[in-house]
């Protein structure tokens, strides 16, 4: 994790100095604003959506009379929202996809390097988990004492993480090869082409 932290300072240096470089800050700095509005409702729809599904499991638990206390159910939103921040560190190539797609940039403004290696930092982590999933499965057949559904569960969480943090990374190429738009569909491209045409 410090060396994500330390990756991620490296990426906020690199950002600073291309901007202080950069002459189209007009544009740059529109396609920032956008960036940072469309990251922050996803990020608040998630914490809510999070909010949500910790409620309803405690609504279930009392339901089911099962009841536990507040402290506890506290305990449980923290561990939740801890969780959802684990997954906002894991999508950080995410704003830089969608700052190439609103600058319509074909720049390559983080290298090859960094972000296949902060990616595969960021895949250490889960990797870990997955294998000592993989043994406690192994051991909870000699003696019962995992649950199998919370293994499968976690195993499949940390494989899906996985494998989205390999599609950023991919789009993150895409990107900087083609430009921005290239993972929108052909009909999008059209209209915005069509629109930039219309106000020129």
């Amino acid at each position: 994790m410090v060396v994500a932290f330390l990756l991620l300072l490296r990426l906020l240096q690199l950002t600073a100095s291309a901007r202080s470089r950069d002459r189209n800050r007009k544009s740059l700095l529109f396609a920032e604003e956008m960036t940072l509005i469309v990251i922050a409702c996803l990020y608040a729809a998630g914490a809510k959506f999070t909010l949500l599904v910790a409620t309803e499991k405690r609504r279930l638990d009392v339901a089911l009379l099962y009841f536990s206390s507040v402290e506890s159910w506290y305990h449980s939103i923290y561990n939740d929202f801890k969780s959802y921040a684990g997954l906002i560190l894991d999508g950080f190539l995410l704003p830089q996809i969608l700052l190439n797609m609103f600058s319509k940039s074909k720049q390559k403004a983080l290298s090859c390097s960094f972000y296949i290696g902060t990616t595969f930092v960021r895949l250490l982590p889960h990797a870990y988990d997955l294998y000592c999933n993989l043994n406690s499965v192994y051991y909870s057949m000699l003696q019962v004492s995992v649950s199998p559904v919370q293994c499968f569960v976690s195993a499949a969480w940390d494989v899906t993480i996985f494998w989205g943090l390999l599609l950023l990374a991919a789009i993150i190429y895409l990107q900087q090869k083609f430009d921005g738009h290239c993972i929108l569909p052909s009909r999008l491209r059209q209209l915005e082409s069509y629109s930039e045409e219309f106000h020129s």
